[in-house]
């Protein structure tokens, strides 16, 4: 199996474009959902027109963008992928694409396939979902002290809906890295989620914007060539 498709980010969020409509990129979804009547890219796999009570219209309207739906982990979770945000291209295919520094991933079974990553914030290491499909990452407990504090701005989680959020600016440091990443405060609602499940918080689409990633769900592994 080998597709190429065209890929953009905008205002936060990563868009495939799929027989000429917007499809979100969407770690954070177990499920793929949307219109239409079978899965956009393995009509084999199952498909559903929403995620509990979200579908396209949903999440269009938050993100002020049309879309046809959400690509997420069931398909994601079965090849390796290259996403480049920066040139717009997208691969997805059953050998392995290789770029750079290591960050070794997890699928733990209670997230029923979604991805996590180890990463430490103000020296306190923990675990974090990672989530192309959030333009924030999240970070549990009160903002570190040495931040750089940002404007605040409209946010959304499938399990919590809009929200608004104060964001920061904090350098986390990863297996082989130290990068800054954009955070908001979480809501409660979605502090709860994180917390029942012993998370430390949610890692965002921020962190491959700008370099090439290959992202290797089947080796847990990604890398991103900085």
């Amino acid at each position: 199996m080998h597709l190429e498709l065209p890929i953009e980010l905008h205002a936060g969020h990563a868009y495939l474009t799929i027989d000429d409509r917007l499809w979100v990129l969407d770690t954070g979804s177990p499920v793929t959902f949307g219109e239409g009547s079978h899965h956009p890219l393995e009509p084999q796999l199952p498909f559903v027109a929403k995620q509990g009570a979200v579908d396209a219209t949903v999440v269009s309207e938050f993100l002020g963008v049309r879309i046809a739906g959400v690509v997420g982990s069931d398909f994601l979770n079965r090849h390796d992928h290259q996403i480049d945000l920066t040139s717009g291209h997208y691969a997805a295919s059953d050998r392995h694409f290789s770029a750079g520094r290591d960050y070794p991933l997890e699928f733990p079974e209670r997230l029923h396939g979604i991805p996590t990553l180890k990463a430490s914030i103000g020296g306190q290491e923990g675990e974090f979902i990672f989530d192309t499909g959030a333009q924030l990452s999240y970070h549990l407990g009160p903002p570190p002290t040495d931040y750089a504090p940002g404007e605040t701005i409209w946010d959304f989680w499938l399990g919590c809906g809009s929200f608004q959020t104060q964001t920061f600016v904090k350098e986390v440091t990863f297996a082989q890295d130290a990068v800054p990443l954009r955070f908001g405060t979480p809501p409660s609602a979605l502090a709860d989620f994180l917390n029942t499940l012993g998370l430390h918080g949610v890692i965002g689409i921020d962190l491959i914007s700008r370099h090439t990633c290959s992202y290797a769900p089947r080796s847990k592994r990604m890398t991103i060539n900085r």
